[in-house]
């Protein structure tokens, strides 16, 4: 069984408006797609490094059925 979760910031970018992220989450034995969350400009590194140890802290997981959404397109 895995034993801690990481959040490794792989990019940092800004458009002078927004901070964007890519980051990905591994438990040890997988590593998640990229994840890109994006922060207002001001926002403090302390905030932004709040919010990715809560990543880790919270050992997300998904339910399976969540994979049969990827490439799914909806329309209305």
């Amino acid at each position: 069984m895995p034993s801690a979760y990481t959040v490794r910031v792989m990019s940092i970018a800004t458009d002078g408006t927004n901070i964007y992220l890519e980051i990905q989450v591994s438990d040890g034995a997988t590593t998640g797609p990229i994840i890109r969350p994006v922060f207002e400009v001001g926002t403090t590194a302390a905030t932004i490094a709040t919010y990715l140890q809560a990543i880790a802290t919270a050992r997300p997981t998904l339910d399976a059925s969540i994979a049969t959404l990827a490439g799914a397109t909806y329309t209305g």
